[in-house]
């Protein structure tokens, strides 16, 4: 079962690696789509996938996060068989109910979304639950398990599967609802074959729950479940609000302009590596060692995520063309606010909380990241427009990272000033900023726009920006960072 050994840092690096082909591959398929489908198709898929997001958070009760605490903790076959079986009868009983609500909501999603298109994908609403929330699990469970290198091949095959399904439709010239059906298949199977490694992790599987076993697995699962849904509305309530105020179209821009893109493939493989190796410690009491690893990672991962973001904010009309098309320009400003939410995705700031089984303070922040989230969204879109809703996500977010931390360092014992690399990270973004400016000035002053030329002569830059940066000037701390793990 368990894989060679390797480094924290190696082996959320080799997951990176993997991540970043899976995202070139996702990538494509976002371009293909975009371009082959109109804005109203696109629209409709993004009012699916809004709804489903939302019910599928709110059925599964945070079960999903039991496999990263639950599983590493295990000390024999039996426990771990034990621990599968129930984990995966539960799944399959929160799935049915989940698409079976869903099925439900149809027709109040044609009447918020004014959209009766929706009606035409009933099957979406049965079966897409299931699908989403099993592979949502696999990383969890792979990295767990100490199987690394079949999450690679496993993601990277789901990835090809559903661009090659976008070339299909277009080869053979058929609607939309030709390719959402073969979407739907394809994620089924994949969704399947979670089960079938997992029934090889546990040595056998069966449909038997120890009820023991669940209560445990509720009590820590279903405060974070509540997190998660509050989390997931307060991330998904500018989308709502978009698309019942605006159409169907203005959704879409929205959507795809709201997209976590790239980065986050960096910061979610240290965080799935990392967090089995902090349960640990913390098990072991070594609370000061699980807290230098996690500064020292956090500090590695926004060396990239900085100039990512960086990057995405200088050349953002530029990457909408290239990733979407010019008809996704108008949500350019939305863009950029979300590229810079992505720094407060460089580190999961309720680590501390969780392994310490303090999941009703994550909660209780998610709750005020969420009414605060929920009166801004308003409030801005009244004052800012279209972009007002997704500064009320970035502000909301922030507010409950920084609470977390507060609350980490009560817990850990050690104050605020010492649990996060404050100065580091300000002045790796010092850095990045005055880069930033830089190249946004040679951008304006050159006029450089969105046409082939322009978008060719952003990538050269974006290069030249890259050699320097990591090339020359955080080149030796990279490299003594990587040398530490």
């Amino acid at each position: 079962m368990a894989e060679k050994s390797i480094s924290l840092k190696k082996e959320a690096s080799l997951l990176t690696i993997s991540k970043m082909t899976n995202l070139l591959i996702t990538m494509a398929t976002s371009m293909l789509l975009s371009r082959f489908r109109s804005l109203e198709e696109y629209g409709t898929y993004s009012e699916l996938s809004l709804v489903l997001n939302l019910l599928t958070t709110l059925c599964m009760l945070g079960i999903p996060n039991a496999i990263n605490y639950f599983l590493p903790r295990t000390e024999s076959a039996d426990e771990r068989r034990d621990f599968l079986q129930t984990f995966f009868s539960l799944n399959t009983l929160l799935s049915i109910i989940a698409g079976i609500v869903m099925a439900v909501s149809v027709p109040v999603m044609v009447w918020y979304f004014k959209n009766e298109g929706i009606y035409g994908f009933y099957y979406f609403a049965v079966l897409m639950p299931w699908a989403k929330i099993t592979i949502q699990e696999r990383g969890n469970l792979f990295v767990a398990s100490n199987k690394t290198k079949t999450l690679i091949w496993h993601t990277i095959a789901n990835s090809l599967a559903l661009l090659g399904i976008i070339l299909l439709t277009k080869l053979l010239d058929q609607n939309f609802q030709f390719y959402m059906i073969l979407y739907v298949i394809v994620e089924l199977i994949f969704a399947g074959c979670v089960y079938y490694q997992a029934y090889r992790i546990a040595g056998g599987l069966a449909f038997r729950i120890n009820w023991s076993l669940c209560r445990s697995i509720l009590a820590f699962s279903v405060p974070i479940g509540v997190s998660d849904m509050v989390s997931t509305i307060s991330r998904e309530v500018d989308k709502l609000m978009i698309g019942g105020f605006l159409d169907t179209e203005a959704l879409a821009i929205y959507t795809n302009s709201a997209r976590e893109i790239a980065l986050t493939v960096i910061s979610t493989s240290f965080i799935a590596v990392l967090m089995p190796k902090l349960s640990k410690l913390i098990k072991e009491r070594k609370v000061k060692e699980a807290v230098e690893i996690w500064k020292s990672t956090t500090s590695f991962t926004y060396i990239f995520m900085c100039f990512g973001v960086a990057a995405l904010v200088v050349f953002a009309p530029q990457v909408i063309t290239i990733l979407y098309s010019e008809k996704y320009l108008p949500g350019t400003g939305v863009f950029r606010i979300y590229s810079l939410i992505l720094l407060w995705r460089t580190a999961y700031f309720g680590t501390m909380l969780s392994l310490h089984g303090e999941t009703k303070k994550i909660l209780y922040c998610s709750i005020a990241s969420m009414l605060i989230n929920v009166v801004l969204n308003y409030v801005l879109y009244v004052t800012l427009g279209f972009c007002g809703p997704a500064w009320s996500t970035f502000i909301s977010i922030g507010i409950v990272d920084m609470l977390q931390l507060k609350l980490s360092a009560r817990i850990t014992g050690i104050p605020v000033s010492k649990l996060f690399p404050w100065m580091d990270l300000l002045r790796i973004t010092l850095i990045n900023v005055g880069l930033g400016s830089g190249f946004y000035l040679i951008i304006h002053v050159f006029n450089i726009q969105t046409d082939a030329k322009g978008c060719a002569v952003s990538i050269i830059l974006g290069i030249v920006w890259m050699l320097i940066y990591f090339g020359i000037i955080m080149r030796k701390q990279i490299k003594t960072q990587w040398k530490e793990s």
